[in-house]
């Protein structure tokens, strides 16, 4: 049979000393995480204000159609 040794404290055997380096780490990836969301939220706004100048040009030509439309009958 296979015995395994679990530390009293239920630690990895080496957890307690990468906590400081855990901790780094973790603040490195959330910032990179801000760092990409905030660029997502850009990317988001420009995508939203093309979409918006579409609709306005959509909206116009909506208009155009209806006065034709209108002069027909």
């Amino acid at each position: 049979a296979v015995q395994q040794t679990v530390p009293k404290n239920h630690q990895k055997p080496d957890e307690g000393s990468n906590i400081m380096f855990s901790t780094s780490g973790m603040i490195g990836l959330l910032t990179v995480g801000i760092k990409a969301l905030d660029h997502e939220q850009t990317q988001m706004k420009a995508t939203i204000d093309e979409l918006k100048k579409t609709i306005e040009a959509q909206n116009a030509a909506i208009e155009l159609l209806k006065k034709e439309l209108q002069s027909r009958n």
